[in-house]
């Protein structure tokens, strides 16, 4: 009987968990802002994606959705992406492949980014190809990269933590925020987010 149970248990789990990745509720902006909800095949994104699967109903056809034809999508209950265009970091992170530059090295790119806070301030994350890097808008203000460069020093790593400052002064009218809260900051997701929900 325990088998049964177990197997059964497993067997719920398991179609659980794909039924989640399958296709959910939400909708695109297409290239005129115009809303367009549907079923979006969530695909769990590990990394920003450049295109998406979208169904007008689960009989409809399915269609390949891409950067060019949208401005973004979101996936209800879950991940929001916007299309923007952005200074982004290219330079590594990699400590085999650090330099002796503290300055950042942008690149210009058009991409989907992952709204992870939206509010007076928004945070958002690019991560494709090894580069994450975050960014935010404050009451509808241009996208502003928040720097986070590591470099070498002599044979010692030292980074450049510019972001701490950036957001220090992006919110010194924030009374929720005292200057510890930069002092601990990261650069990472939990801690930025702490930050800017706050």
């Amino acid at each position: 009987m325990k088998i049964i149970t177990t197997l059964l248990l497993s067997l719920f789990i398991s179609t659980a968990i794909l039924a989640q990745k399958g296709y959910q509720p939400g909708h695109y902006l297409n290239s005129a802002n115009q809303k367009i909800s549907g079923l979006i095949k969530n695909e769990d994104w590990k990394s920003n994606p450049s295109s998406i699967q979208f169904k007008t109903s689960t009989q409809s056809e399915r269609q390949k959705i891409s950067l060019a034809q949208m401005n973004g999508f979101s996936v209800n209950g879950g991940d929001t992406y916007i299309k923007k265009t952005f200074d982004l970091d290219v330079s590594t992170n990699n400590l085999n492949n650090l330099t002796y530059s503290k300055e950042p090295v942008f690149e210009t790119r058009t991409a989907l980014l992952n709204l992870l806070v939206t509010g007076t301030a928004n945070l958002f994350l690019y991560e494709k190809e090894g580069i994450k890097e975050y960014f935010y808008t404050k009451q509808g203000d241009k996208l502003i990269p928040l720097i986070n460069v590591r470099y070498l020093v002599g044979n010692q790593v030292a980074s450049n933590v510019a972001f701490k400052q950036e957001l220090l002064n992006a919110f010194n009218d924030c009374n929720e925020l005292a200057q510890k809260d930069f002092v601990n900051l990261t650069y990472k997701r939990n801690s930025l987010v702490k930050i800017f929900d706050k």
